[in-house]
C-alpha cells in the first residue's frame, strides 16, 4: 500500500491516471498469492465480451459456527 501512498503523493503528473488504481490492484493480487497476469488477461476479455468481471475480494470461507463472530464483536 506504501507503494501506491507514494506515486499518489508524488507522481501523479508523470503517470497516466489509471496507474495508482493498477498498483492497488496488482498489490492486491499479490497479497493473495493470485496471478496477475491472469487476473488482467481475464478482465479485459471480460471488458470487451460485456461479460462481468473477476471480483478483487478473497472467496468467502464457510463458517460452520458463528460463535467465532459473536467473540470478535
Amino acid at each position: 500500500m506504501r507503494t501506491v501512498v507514494f506515486y499518489q503523493n508524488f507522481a501523479i503528473a508523470s503517470y497516466p491516471a489509471g496507474t495508482p488504481r493498477m498498483l492497488t490492484v496488482v498489490t492486491t493480487l499479490k497479497s493473495q498469492n493470485r496471478n496477475v497476469l491472469e487476473f488482467i488477461t481475464q478482465a479485459v476479455v471480460a471488458a470487451r465480451g460485456g461479460t462481468a468481471t473477476s471480483s478483487l475480494l478473497p472467496e468467502p470461507t464457510a463458517c460452520s459456527d458463528d460463535s467465532d463472530l459473536l467473540k470478535a464483536a
